[in-house]
Formats: C-alpha cells, sequence, structure tokens
C-alpha cells in the first residue's frame, strides 16, 4: 500500500504486549494496552486524531484476538470509536466469521456469540473484503444493501511473492512439506504417511523438503525418498525452497482452500499442491486437476498445464492486487 499508492500504515495489535512482545521492524505497532472495549476505543480514538488517519482497516478472525474466539471487547470498542470516529471509514477483512463443532467442542456452544461478534463488526463497516466465496454470501445475506461494497479475494501468500516463476520442467522432482506445527503428525504418521510414500513413488518425487517449526521430528525417509527437514526459515528462505520443488503437500479442507495460507503460498511459486485426506469439493473458481490434486490420483497430471492455471488464478488476488483495493477505500 505504501509503495503502490504511498498510504502509510499504522498497526494496532489485538494482544497485548505483556503476553506477546510486538514485532520490531519498521512499522509502527501499538499493542492493546488491554483487552477492554474502553480502552481500544480509546486508544483507536487517540491515534486517529494523531496520525490523521483516513481509513481503519479491522482484521476478524476471532481466534485470533481470544483463544475460544468470542473477542465481546473488540466489538464494544469498536462501536465506542464508531461513535466518535462517524467520518472514517471502516473496512473490515473478514478471516472467519464464526465456528462450528460437536456438542462436546466449546465452538458449538460459543459458535452464537461468534456470529453475534462478526455480525455486530460487519453493521460498522464501510466496506468489506471476505476471504472465501461462503464467506462472500454469508456477509451478503446479513447486509445485502452492502453487496455493492463487498469484495472477495482469497489469501494472498504470507512467504512473498517471486518476480519470476521458474517453470515446472525447469525444476528438480522435489515435493515439499510446509506449514504450521503439528502438519508433521498428520504427513508423516497414519493414514498420511501412507498417501505420503504412496505419492512420493507415483510421481517420482526424489527428495522431500520439510519447512516450518515442528513439534515432532520429521522421519528420515518417506518409503525410499529422503526428507530434508529444514526448520522455520526466513520468508526469503521458504520462498527459495519453494521455488526448488514441483510439488507441495496439503493436508486442508479442499472446501476452504481459498484461506488456506500454505496453499497461497504454493500457488504464488508455481507449486502444485497435492491435497490429502479432504474428501469436500472445492469452491468456486478451483478444480481438482486443474489448479491442484487429490490423492489418490485419477491420472499422471500435465504439470505444465496445472502450474500454468495455478499461477494465473493467483494473479487475480496477490498482494499488489490487495493492497490496490485497500488504498482505493478512502
Amino acid at each position: 500500500m505504501l509503495e503502490r499508492a504511498g498510504a502509510n500504515s499504522v498497526f494496532v495489535v489485538g494482544t497485548p504486549a505483556r503476553m506477546e512482545p510486538p514485532r520490531a521492524d519498521r512499522w509502527q505497532t501499538n499493542p492493546v494496552r488491554h483487552r477492554t472495549g474502553s480502552r481500544l476505543a480509546k486508544q483507536l480514538s487517540e491515534l486517529c486524531c494523531e496520525k490523521d488517519v483516513r481509513a481503519v482497516i479491522v482484521h476478524v478472525s476471532g481466534y485470533g484476538y481470544e483463544k475460544r474466539g468470542a473477542p465481546i471487547w473488540l466489538l464494544r470498542g469498536m462501536r465506542i470509536w464508531r461513535r466518535k470516529h462517524s467520518n472514517c471509514q471502516l473496512f473490515g477483512i473478514f478471516h472467519e466469521l464464526f465456528a462450528t463443532g460437536r456438542v462436546w467442542n466449546s465452538s458449538f456452544w460459543l459458535s452464537k456469540l461468534q456470529e453475534h461478534i462478526t455480525r455486530g463488526i460487519w453493521e460498522l463497516c464501510d466496506g468489506g473484503l471476505a476471504t472465501t466465496s461462503r464467506y462472500f454470501e454469508q456477509l451478503a445475506s446479513w447486509r445485502p444493501h452492502m453487496k455493492g461494497s463487498l469484495f472477495m479475494m482469497p489469501v494472498f501468500s504470507n512467504v512473498g511473492e517471486p518476480n519470476l516463476i521458474l517453470p515446472i520442467q525447469n525444476r528438480p522432482p522435489n515435493m515439499v512439506v510446509f506449514g504450521q506445527p503439528g502438519v508433521e503428525r498428520r504427513v508423516y504418521t497414519g493414514p498420511g504417511y501412507e498417501s505420503a510414500a504412496s505419492i512420493v513413488e507415483n510421481l517420482q518425487i526424489h527428495k522431500i523438503i520439510d519447512v516450518g517449526a515442528r513439534r515432532d521430528i520429521p522421519p528420515d525417509r518417506v518409503g525410499r525418498v529422503p526428507v530434508l527437514s529444514l526448520g522455520q526459515l526466513s520468508p526469503n528462505c521458504v520462498s527459495q525452497q519453494l521455488m526448488s520443488c514441483q510439488f507441495g503437500l496439503l493436508d486442508y479442507d479442499i472446501g476452504r482452500l481459498e484461506k488456506s495460507s500454505v496453499f497461497a503460498a504454493y500457488a504464488a511459486h508455481g507449486v502444485i499442491p497435492v491435497c490429502i485426506g479432504a474428501q469436500a469439493n472445492p469452491p468456486h473458481g478451483l478444480e481438482e486437476g486443474r489448479h491442484f490434486l487429490r490423492w489418490p490420483l485419477q491420472k499422471l497430471p500435465d504439470r505444465g498445464a496445472i502450474q500454468r492455471n495455478l499461477v494465473d488464478w493467483y494473479s487475480g488476488h496477490s498482494i499488489r492486487k490487495h493492497a490496490d483495493l485497500l488504498s482505493s477505500f478512502k
């Protein structure tokens, strides 16, 4: 946004500094002092006056603000702030709306409260961005008259975007396993291991590159294929490793691929995702065999065609596309 529109950003983080210090970088970052509505409203008001703020962007993902995903203080604070700053534009980015779960899960009992909070914040907004088509339709049903000010864009890569995508035929036949801690338990144990072993044999993979922090040590081999475990890397290093792979293993709900940051990273780098353990239908705009593979494979893929389709799909919601949309909202 700064590079493309000269729009400088100040960040307010929903986690107090005593719980987690803010990241040290070139951006001004202000952790909330206390997770209360009045304190949040006061802090936002002070920043708006001090910085002559034109617009506020609120990222809506309940579990990012509270362990149980129901930050009622966030809704209260935004309501108080909104009454005092009605001339300042408010734009919501909706990464989550509300969770669902079985009766023995807390998400089942808190789902209605989560929905109340998300809907309440959306009612305060002058515009919004949904990360999935399903979220878009839900938000539009809550405020039909705002549909013209509501946009849908899948998430972008959080490990950067290379300027040049290396063609699939110019890459070694490697497969990457990338993601948060815990992914190793789904990929390297039980049914996940059996699927991974069959995939690397079927696709004639020479090496698996494991990237990310891990709770368990990845195995030395999957089937007859060696595993190179690199641990947690900087975004630039992750990007370099992705560019050295043809395929990327992904254990994620296919129905929500639009909001998968790992899927976005694969797409941005021209890495063909291979999804395991998922039975759902893909969201609108993504097709199995055209943009990703699902195990078991129906036939050997045309790697070049899938890579081109995937990169083309990603280009419609790249970091630049997001920046241009947000910068236009003033």
